[in-house]
């Protein structure tokens, strides 16, 4: 397959993932037609949940690889399939670049290696950054009280901005709180929900 085809593939089916554009087309220029194989081929495993895989096969040339391949990459190592310290390293030039996926997968790690406080202020930068993900996440910490005070009425207006910004999950997580919730407590959160979107 010629390097031009690879690289319109790559772009095509890693559209789904946020990406800083013109410096992902720089770096898939520079990588070798077996590197953007290997790259390609990472991403097919990854759809098909052979996680091990992917992983593999984007390994080797993980540092050099756009930033669509390190968000995919750091992904699955976030979420907790694999070794999560390793996302911090990957995405670090991204997250000072302010990109918001990046910073809420290096709160995600930084959380669940231990780094409670740098997490969720990690996680709390990228709510405010508007990522969809980061807002769930809080919307999940206050209702359960984890690491964060419990506070019900925080938790269901992040789930609303969460459910606004297309987590379908966060509806099915807002309905279920809204009924162990008072009218006063319902309305209190709609309006924070409302100043939070408009910030």
């Amino acid at each position: 397959m010629k390097k031009a085809l690879k690289l319109t593939i790559i772009a095509v089916v890693l559209h789904v993932l946020p990406a800083l554009a013109d410096d992902d087309a720089t770096r898939a220029r520079q990588l070798s037609p077996e590197a953007l194989q290997s790259i390609l081929d990472g991403y097919e495993s990854y759809q098909i949940g052979n996680y091990v895989d992917a992983l593999n096969s984007c390994k080797p040339y993980i540092n050099m690889a756009p930033h669509q391949v390190q968000y995919l990459y750091s992904r699955i190592l976030a979420e907790g399939l694999v070794n999560k310290g390793e996302v911090i390293t990957i995405l670090k030039e991204s997250s000072e670049h302010k990109h918001p996926e990046a910073i809420y997968l290096i709160g995600l790690a930084q959380r669940a290696t231990g780094q409670t406080e740098d997490g969720l202020k990690n996680i709390s930068i990228a709510a405010s950054l508007k990522w969809p993900e980061a807002y769930y996440a809080l919307g999940q910490f206050y209702e359960a009280g984890d690491s964060l005070d419990l506070d019900l009425i925080k938790a269901l207006a992040y789930y609303k901005l969460a459910v606004a910004a297309g987590v379908s999950i966060a509806s099915i997580k807002a309905l279920n709180l809204s009924e162990r919730m008072t009218e006063n407590d319902i309305d209190a959160a709609s309006k924070l929900f409302n100043k939070l979107e408009n910030n």
